[in-house]
């Protein structure tokens, strides 16, 4: 915010959701030339686009008032996924996932002993598997829900791998030996950054089976096994994805000691919280196989066009554009108006122009091999306020608009100058314009009738008295 000639006095910024007033700050400008930023956390209730209005007091000796309240728009996203964490045993690793996990506010983790649980995984988005054995006695039916639900899963064992199915040991286990971690360059499954890269060897060395791996094509580590100097092609944490359905190994012990490193050396948990969740990030998200798709944004402004793209596929999912694609937009008034989609060289797009501020609803259409696709969603459009977010005179534009169109620029001082160059402009002229018009008297119908009237009254009372 901004307040110019105000100093001294005081303002309070309130916050409003309707009628309701959800948050204020009290102001105090420091400056006749005062610039603040306020920061303010509103609770989301609930999902969807929430209209919202920012308030400010008014200050005695305040000139313009307009500029003082002013509307705004936030999208909520209801996108919390639900991550299930089931655990053979108690162990440090538990605790460290969970805290790094839910660290960000888009996961909720919910942790059980993998012998108690007895429900579906399809409310889950990614499915954690510690220490739990094949031969616990949960294992079968965990095994049954994962490939009914095609869940995610991610499985902490250094000697059992039932659940990740693209590594097996090449040779039975003799004994485990520690082993350092160093980042796989080949891997681009999702980024990571250079300083995790660069500090990844800095962790503590972990506990893994000493024998041969064998890794399925298609697997692909990110982080393998130095033993001593040696770089070895043995992964520590290895993904894979089997028709769409993505899975994970750390086939390691000691992860938690990761955690407790990257605090003693930065007093913060920045890099293992990065690797853990870019880890969940890229298993949680479920590709969108759904046949028909639209594209477009869920807020734009008053004056930028509105734009949609849609995309069709057939049974072998391939992008297909030969049915053709229909959509019905409607405003608060429920007033609807119908558009079809214009075909691209794969898909479709629609320009329906400009749209008044408001809130809309939309619904597409397309037909597939006699099958009936639709889908829906929602739309704002925000006013714009330019005039009163900058209420200042921007003399180097006016500037500029003079110069491009052969005017000049001319400040309260100069009135004189401008007088003069007004007189002066030989542009400048009184012009007259004469224009005539002749008509026939007979095409006055009104007139005409009526002279013809009296003249037939006058030749009567002429010929009644004898009059020639």
């Amino acid at each position: 915010m901004q307040a110019a000639d105000l100093q001294g006095k005081d303002a309070v910024l309130s916050i409003y959701q309707g009628d309701k007033k959800l948050a204020e700050q009290k102001i105090k400008y420091t400056s006749n030339n005062y610039t603040g930023v306020l920061n303010f956390l509103l609770n989301a209730d609930k999902a969807g686009v929430q209209r919202y209005q920012a308030t400010l007091t008014f200050t005695n000796g305040e000139q313009i008032k307009n500029n003082n309240s002013m509307p705004f728009v936030v999208d909520v996203i209801d996108k919390r996924e639900k991550i299930l964490l089931l655990v053979g045993a108690p162990h440090p690793d538990v605790a460290a996932l969970k805290q790094t996990i839910e660290a960000n506010q888009s996961y909720e983790v919910e942790v059980q002993l993998a012998e108690h649980f007895n429900a579906s995984l399809k409310p889950y988005s990614l499915l954690i598997l510690h220490n739990v054995n094949q031969n616990n006695i949960a294992a079968k039916k965990i095994a049954l829900e994962i490939s009914a639900n095609k869940t995610s899963v991610w499985q902490f064992s250094k000697n059992d791998f039932w659940a990740f199915s693209s590594l097996r040991f090449g040779n039975s286990i003799s004994r485990y030996n520690d082993a350092e971690p160093i980042v796989n360059s080949g891997f681009s499954l999702f980024n990571i950054s250079n300083d995790l890269k660069n500090y990844m060897k800095e962790f503590p060395a972990v506990s893994c089976a000493l024998t041969s791996y064998k890794v399925s094509n298609g697997a692909v580590a990110l982080v393998n096994q130095q033993i001593g100097q040696v770089q070895t092609e043995n992964p520590i944490l290895v993904f894979a994805d089997n028709g769409g359905q993505k899975s994970a190994l750390f086939c390691a012990e000691g992860l938690w000691r990761w955690k407790l490193r990257d605090y003693a050396d930065h007093e913060n948990n920045t890099l293992f919280e990065e690797l853990i969740q870019k880890t969940v990030q890229y298993l949680s998200v479920k590709a969108d196989k759904s046949f028909f798709k639209v594209f477009t944004k869920k807020i734009i402004n008053e004056n930028e066009p509105l734009e949609f793209d849609a995309e069709v596929f057939n049974p072998s999912y391939e992008l297909i554009n030969e049915p053709e694609v229909s959509m019905i937009i409607m405003d608060e008034a429920k007033k609807q108006f119908t558009y079809t989609f214009s075909k691209t060289s794969t898909a479709y797009h629609l320009s329906p122009g400009n749209f008044p501020p408001g809130d809309y609803a939309y619904s597409a259409q397309v037909k597939i091999n006699n099958q009936l696709f639709s889908q829906k969603g929602e739309f704002t459009v925000k006013p714009l306020l330019a005039e009163f977010t900058s209420t200042t005179a921007d003399h180097a534009l006016l500037y500029n608009i003079s110069k491009k169109t052969g005017g000049q620029l001319f400040y309260p001082r100069q009135l004189n100058d401008l007088q003069k160059k007004l007189l002066d402009n030989e542009n400048i002229k009184t012009l007259v314009h004469e224009q005539k018009q002749v008509n026939d008297f007979i095409n006055l119908k009104i007139l005409f009738f009526l002279l013809l009237v009296f003249l037939s009254v006058e030749w009567f009372v002429r010929k009644y008295n004898g009059l020639n």
